[in-house]
C-alpha cells in the first residue's frame, strides 16, 4: 500500500526510523517491530504537542 507521499508504506516507515534514529536500514533489523512502531508513535505525538504549543504561543501574541 502507498501512503500519502506516494512511497510504499514500509519504505516510508524505514526512512522515518532511520531519520529518527540516525542509523542505516540494516541496523533496524536488530530491533523489535513493536519498539520501532512505538518510537514512531511517540515521535508523532511529540510533533503534535510541539505544534499545539507553538500555535498557542502565536495566538497569545
Amino acid at each position: 500500500m502507498r501512503g500519502v507521499t506516494g512511497v510504499p508504506d514500509e519504505e516510508y516507515r524505514t526512512w522515518r526510523l532511520c531519520t529518527l534514529l540516525h542509523c542505516l536500514p540494516s541496523q533496524l533489523d536488530d530491533e523489535s517491530a513493536l519498539t520501532l512502531d512505538w518510537l514512531i508513535a511517540v515521535d508523532d505525538t511529540v510533533a503534535k504537542a510541539r505544534a499545539t504549543l507553538e500555535r498557542r504561543a502565536a495566538d497569545a501574541r
